[in-house]
């Protein structure tokens, strides 16, 4: 029963008021709120639309976000869709094949219950419908029951009802969803990430024995992420359902029964050569996602006995404690590090190519739950190569299963590849109404012959069979492969510059960027950084004055903390860690060394490393705790204490926003903030060093569990680190390149403020223009009126402010620079800019840009490998020269659909007039004449067209959004009346000329005599049209190279032009005769039609170039563009 409109309203404000009353929406900002508003309400209008009595929404704003309705055949929906499909001899299965909710619609009925073996309606967040069977099964593990039932009970299940060990579930994307007992929820299964709390990874982390190993593989699946490998054949099948071959079919069909044997038997070897060629790249792309999720490692298991076993590593499930070899292995799943320290390279996830330190996660009671962002310095990920484990002593390095399989992040990472987000582009969308134009004058075309044959008494077959031709003929069959040649092409380019693509229709996406954000450290400045000098306090002494990192001026505790404050490791005697500790531990010409040996007496079984100094006799430290450096609190730090020495020292680095409220007011130099600004502004990176001795009553084993927060107070301070960056030498003349095509660019970086500011003006974001530094809120209220003329610098507490009162979104024009951005405020200002209407790119090295690189129209992760979970693009070079090369192919890719698709069109329509032409005479072209101009003309032209290069210059103008703009409808229909008018000319002085003889249309209609020398006329002018509008709408500069250097293409024209002159002027002879052109040797005649065509040239390039301004064909003009265009190449 359908909802109506009156209760919809009152559903929607019922909404609004929930959503206004609840106490927690006050800590939820407006945009959030504004999300679930239009998702609940998406929910409603689903439920409208399908008069669904039950419509579940799961993962609400998410990726995975899909719409869930069960069904129930409808046996008299059942009966109606048989009649008719009978009716229509199958043909009619073929739309219900291809739209999935039309076969939804023609068998079943929603209904209220989920039921084993019935179906379930899935509409994803994009719109597309998918149906799943419902399956059930059991549970035979406790534990897991507990886990599935506990999303129930939060949702106030029913204590009444009674819960057997078994449900009800189906599967979307290789994931299952789990359905209550009483299908009020649907939840999709996840794996102990989901809410699981640091003391229940504690309880559980005695390992499970093996019986529930396999319970637990009911549930969750084996540790695999192999996709599976569609066959042959079922592929072959589902290419040849394909609208297009479909109609293909149809078309051979036609043209059988037309008696076109030669061209239908051409066109279907080359129809069959396609569909191969699309089933090997298929068949190679499925094999290596496959090869992707192979895992063929052997890993240690920890059972609750304390028993080790050797097994495969798919046989692990969520709740394994694994062994972590100390000599290194690949990781198969993702896993909390439970005990010792682990050198882990995430450059298979993250792009960053230096190893990062992680620790194993504190054991403090603690009822918070695990956060995959916050705690990934304590997870290993699936994917990611240990390169060295430690712990004290002979104790094992312990690791607690978290995710497997496609859950993992290597999981994630392969159905990303198999499961590619669709893209949706005004080009496709305006190229079905195109089709339907064209379908809409086949029609016409349809009419026309069936009256023109009727009227002359045709055979009725006769009449249907030619009709139908028209319509193959006005509607090009090869559109799709048409519009996807130069995206393959465009790939074929990036991949040989080394720019790496996982989603190839993203680079249409690309020509249409107008706002790039980078990266600063990694991206925009050198990987490598230096220490330039430090700052020590001296007491009795003004602050400000420079040393070096090793200058026997420094106290005591400044040096310690210089060595120590860091989580470098040694790998095959190699220190490995960030580019930041190593350049200050380096500066400071001490040694580390790994704990261990009896050099180091009871540091054998406490400390993490021992550092030693380089006098003698050396100063002996060990660093017995480290807590890595985490973005959010912009700082880290670690507890020393002395070989000889009793008491522990904790000492933290970071940046003075963070550090310097920590210390005691007493030990701040007074002028503190004028020496960091003095730094800053000049483009340095400045991190606070500070200390405190911790009390001796400290006992060891609370100083394993205490958190960095219970000991961060009344710090000592002790001086500034001063680093520098080097900006890399591309980096400004790239940006230069950017805002000069008048593409927006904007600074994304956890850096200080004013470092940002300094490398801005460097690289020229802030070119000629005034730059306002608001480093906290009340800057930024004094600021506003500053905001009309000039740009502005903001920090992550201005935008969080910002934010938080909806107003970010009125000043996301005038800021160019966002610095101390947390991961999650990186993402959120895609998002806003997304939603503000820009197609947003972003650029990142990878380790802390990951939710950026992913929610950008166009990310692209600076990273060694092929292919990265973090981002759609990868560049193997490691600067931002990859942003204006990316841009180029991406306009030069979506020129190239543009003149494509004008060029398929101005093909049919040229084909169209012909035939139409000569269906008034009673005649038709020759099987060759067809085969000739679909074979050798459209498809040699089409394909080398699609290879012209991208431009070396950015333009300062993007490409057209739309193809059914008013320009491009103009300039199509211009050139289809130039052509109409060509034909129409030559027939008309054709049939004046004395060589012309009169042929009765019964005469015409003879076997013998359907090929008429009026049919040769029309294919002669014709064949020189293809060639002709081909030239004139290869559009070159400014988005892509003048045609004339496309080689392929050029030698294309030149040899079919060859071909055409020779059968214009050949003497009678058996190629003549073979391609069914009538020869007839009045060359005055001849010269008058083929120059009909060369003027038709010259009247198009006249168009073309000063009506609509496109200088395809203009070498001068192009030069002109060269010249005031970006002269930067790329």
């Amino acid at each position: 029963m359908a909802i109506p409109i009156e209760q919809k309203k009152l559903y929607v404000q019922l909404i609004d008021s929930i959503l206004k009353d609840d106490d927690t929406i006050q800590i939820i900002d407006p945009y959030k709120v504004a999300r679930a508003r239009k998702k609940l309400c998406m929910q409603l209008i689903y439920v409208l639309l399908f008069n669904y009595q039950k419509a579940t929404l799961v993962n609400c704003d998410s990726e995975d976000e899909i719409i869930v309705v069960p069904l129930k055949l409808s046996p008299f929906r059942t009966l109606i869709t048989s009649i008719v499909l009978l009716l229509s001899l199958g043909l009619l299965s073929l739309p219900l094949y291809w739209k999935r909710q039309w076969f939804v619609w023609a068998f079943y009925v929603p209904t209220s219950r989920y039921n084993q073996g019935g179906l379930v309606h899935i509409v994803d967040r994009y719109g597309r419908h998918f149906t799943r069977k419902v399956t059930r099964k059991n549970i035979n593990s406790e534990w897991a029951w507990k886990w599935i039932s506990r999303k129930w009970q939060t949702l106030h299940l029913n204590p009444n009802v009674e819960l057997d060990c078994s449900c009800l579930m189906f599967q979307f994307h290789k994931l299952l969803y789990i359905i209550s007992p009483d299908c009020s929820t649907v939840n999709q299964l996840r794996s102990l990430d989901d809410g699981i709390t640091i003391n229940e990874i504690m309880d559980l982390s005695c390992g499970i024995s093996s019986d529930e190993e396999i319970f637990r593989q009911q549930l969750f699946g084996l540790n695999e992420m192999e996709l599976p490998v569609k066959s042959l054949f079922l592929l072959f099948f589902q290419e040849l359902l394909h609208p297009f071959y479909i109609f293909q079919i149809f078309s051979v069909t036609v043209w059988l029964f037309d008696e076109y044997y030669y061209y239908s038997a051409c066109i279907i070897i080359v129809s069959l050569c396609s569909i191969i060629w699309t089933l090997y790249l298929t068949r190679k792309s499925q094999k290596r996602v496959k090869r992707l999720g192979i895992l063929h490692e052997r890993v240690s298991i920890r059972r609750e006995n304390g028993f080790i076993d050797d097994a495969w590593a798919s046989t692990l499930v969520p709740g394994d404690v694994i062994v972590i070899p100390r000599n290194g292995c690949n990781l198969a799943c993702d896993a909390v590090l439970l005990s010792g320290t682990c050198v882990v390279k995430e450059s298979a996830l993250t792009g960053e190519s230096m190893p990062v330190n992680k620790q194993h996660i504190n054991r403090l009671s603690t009822d918070r739950k695990l956060d995959m962002a916050s705690d990934a310095s304590h997870i290993l990920f699936c994917g990611t190569e240990v390169m060295q484990a430690r712990n004290f002593e002979t104790e094992l390095v312990l690791g607690f299963v978290i995710r497997t399989g496609l859950h993992s992040m290597k999981g994630v990472l392969i159905q990303s590849i198999k499961y590619p987000k669709p893209t949706s582009l005004p080009i496709y969308r305006d190229a079905i109404h195109f089709i339907i134009a064209l379908a809409s004058i086949a029609m016409i075309g349809l009419i026309y012959s069936f009256v023109l044959m009727a009227v002359r008494k045709k055979p009725f077959f006769k009449i249907i069979i030619r009709g139908l031709d028209v319509i193959t003929i006005a509607v090009p069959p090869a559109l799709p492969a048409a519009l996807s040649s130069g995206i393959i092409f465009a790939l074929h380019r990036l991949n040989a510059a080394k720019i790496f693509c996982i989603s190839p229709q993203r680079i249409n996406l690309a020509g249409l960027i107008n706002v790039f954000c980078f990266d600063k450290t990694g991206t925009l400045t050198e990987d490598s950084i230096s220490l330039d000098c430090v700052v020590p306090l001296h007491e009795n002494e003004p602050f400000g004055a420079e040393c070096s990192a090793n200058s026997p001026r420094l106290r005591k505790e400044l040096k310690i903390g210089l060595a120590s404050c860091h989580t470098l490791t040694r790998v095959d005697n190699e220190l490995l860690g960030d580019p930041l500790d190593l350049a200050v531990f380096n500066s400071t010409q001490w040694n580390l060394h790994e704990a261990g040996g009896e050099r180091f007496g009871e540091f054998e079984s406490l400390a993490v490393s021992v550092i030693t100094s380089p006098q003698y006799p050396p100063d002996e430290i060990g660093v017995v705790r480290q807590f890595p450096f985490s973005s959010s609190n912009q700082r880290m730090g670690v507890i020393t204490r002395a070989l000889e020495g009793r008491n522990f020292s904790f000492y933290v680095k970071g940046s003075a926003e963070k550090v310097l409220p920590l210390c005691s007011s007493d030990s701040i130099p007074k002028n503190i903030y004028v020496i960091l600004e003095n730094y800053t502004s000049r483009g340095y990176r400045v991190l606070v060093l500070a200390y405190r001795q911790l009390p001796l009553k400290l006992a060891w084993h609370k100083l394993m569990k205490i958190s960095m927060t219970d000991i961060e107070e009344d710090l000592r301070f002790l001086g500034l680190i001063v680093l520098r960056n080097v900006v890399k030498k591309v980096s400004s003349s790239v940006i230069q390149v950017l805002n000069r095509s008048n593409i927006t660019t904007i600074i994304v970086t956890g850096d200080d403020v004013q470092t940002a500011v300094a490398v801005a003006r460097e690289c020229s974001f802030c070119y000629n223009c005034d730059l306002r530094i608001t480093s906290s809120v009340e800057d930024f209220l004094c600021s506003q009126s500053f905001c009309d003329s000039g740009q502005l610098a903001i920090t992550g507490t201005v935008f969080n402010h910002l934010d938080a009162k909806g107003e970010l979104i009125n000043f996301l024009k005038k800021i160019v620079v966002y610095a101390r951005m947390s991961p999650d405020n990186k993402t959120r200002l895609i998002e806003l800019l997304k939603e503000s209407g820009k197609n947003v790119g972003m650029v990142g090295d990878g380790a802390n840009d990951c939710g950026a690189l992913r929610a950008a129209h166009i990310g692209i992760s600076l990273s060694e490998l092929e292919a990265s979970v973090a981002a759609p693009f990868t560049s193997g070079i490691n600067n931002v020269s990859c942003v204006p090369k990316l841009i180029c192919e991406g306009r030069a890719a979506l020129v190239n659909s543009f003149c494509i698709f004008k060029f398929m069109a101005l093909y049919s329509m040229i084909q169209f007039t012909s035939v139409l032409l000569l269906y008034w005479f009673g005649t038709i072209l020759g099987d060759f004449m067809f085969l000739y101009i679909d074979m050798f003309i459209l498809t040699v032209l089409m394909l080398t067209m699609s290879r012209t290069k991208a431009s070396k210059v950015l333009s300062t103008y993007p490409p057209p959004l739309k193809l059914a703009s008013f320009e491009i409808i103009t300039q199509v229909t211009c050139h289809i009346f130039i052509q109409l008018v060509v034909q129409i000319t030559a027939v008309v002085i054709f049939i004046n000329s004395s060589f012309y003889s009169p042929v009765s249309v019964e005469e015409a209609e003879h076997e013998d005599a359907d090929i008429l020398p009026i049919s040769t006329i029309v294919f002669l002018v014709s064949s020189n049209m293809y060639v002709i509008h081909a030239v004139l709408l290869a559009q070159g500069p400014p988005f892509r190279q003048p045609f004339y250097r496309n080689v392929p293409f050029l030698v294309a024209i030149v040899l079919i032009m060859t071909s055409n002159t020779f059968f214009f002027f050949s003497p009678n002879n058996s190629v003549l005769q073979f391609m069914e052109i009538s020869y007839f040797p009045h060359i005055f005649l001849k010269l008058i039609l083929y120059s009909i065509t060369l003027i038709s040239l010259f009247i198009g390039w006249f168009m073309e170039i000063f009506v609509f301004k496109n200088n395809c064909t203009d070498a001068f003009h192009s030069k002109y563009v060269q010249r005031n265009s970006l002269n930067t190449h790329v």
